[in-house]
């Protein structure tokens, strides 16, 4: 199972994978490439966060599924889930004392459990296995 130090880091991985899934679902429709084709070209220009992500157990099945949703409804999911860790960021800075710091996270979970329900709800009501499903688990989603 993934471990996630703080939630902000879940947080990271998602959006990463959700960027991620874009560039690779571009590459697909620009350059006329299969989903794998598509996929290793990227992960030959990867670099940083990018190259650290496509490192971790079950990427590959992530980002196969989520280049099956809408490019609009990806690039919303993207959008949300960068709020998320801004949000989450923000009001842990701001928070007095744990019970703050607690209701950030708690925040953040549903932000997450809804992005991730999004995915599932446009893959077959499935999570793959590996970073997506581990997330599903680490923030309590049901």
């Amino acid at each position: 199972m993934l471990e996630l130090p703080i939630a902000a880091s879940g947080l990271s991985i998602l959006a990463s994978l959700l960027s991620i899934g874009r560039s690779v679902k571009d590459l697909m429709a620009t350059q006329n490439l299969s989903t794998d084709q598509a996929l290793d070209k990227f992960k030959g220009n990867a670099s940083g966060t990018n190259a650290e992500v496509l490192a971790m157990k079950g990427s590959d099945s992530a980002i196969k599924s989520i280049v099956i949703i809408p490019g609009q409804l990806l690039d919303q999911l993207v959008s949300e889930i960068n709020g998320c860790v801004d949000r989450q960021v923000e009001a842990r800075k701001k928070a007095k004392n744990q019970a703050g710091k607690d209701k950030a996270d708690r925040a953040a979970a549903v932000c997450v459990c809804s992005g991730l329900g999004s995915i599932k709800l446009h893959n077959s009501g499935k999570l793959p296995e590996g970073t997506l499903r581990d997330l599903w688990k680490a923030y309590g989603c049901n």
